[in-house]
């Protein structure tokens, strides 16, 4: 039997932007993708407190959650893992333009949705940033 696992995601849209960050060479899975900030819920964390922590670690923006605007589940291609991701729109707490990544991330951009096709973006990452600009419009 597999095992499962917790992930979540950080969704940060300032004017019309969402952040994204680049997975880099030293990590095995999807190296050189670009997906939303955030990672695993350890034993004990809440999914809020680790997208909080998560986001932090990988960009050095503090966050608060905003909502939640998605939440999928996959099973690895060699079926070894079950993930179930809990993606969340976030809102800056500290200035978005002292990002400093961590080592699991090489580079960061700001884009709009008109450049959501430019980049290495999996399908499930693209629908968590249009779920955050679906709930952007609503507020």
């Amino acid at each position: 039997m597999g095992s499962q696992k917790i992930s979540t995601g950080g969704c940060l849209i300032v004017d019309d932007k969402v952040l994204v960050v680049r997975r880099s060479p030293k990590e095995s899975f999807l190296t050189g993708w670009f997906e939303l900030p955030g990672g695993g819920v350890e034993f004990g964390e809440s999914p809020q407190d680790a997208v909080i922590r998560e986001f932090f670690e990988e960009t050095n923006i503090r966050v608060s959650i905003v909502d939640i605007i998605r939440v999928f589940s996959y099973v690895s291609d060699d079926n070894s893992k079950h993930t179930v991701e809990i993606v969340f729109l976030v809102k800056a707490l500290s200035n978005v333009s002292d990002i400093r990544l961590s080592e699991e991330h090489d580079d960061f951009r700001w884009i709009s949705l008109d450049e959501l096709n430019n980049l290495k973006i999996s399908e499930e990452i693209k629908k968590n940033i249009l779920a955050g600009f679906e709930r952007t419009k609503k507020s």
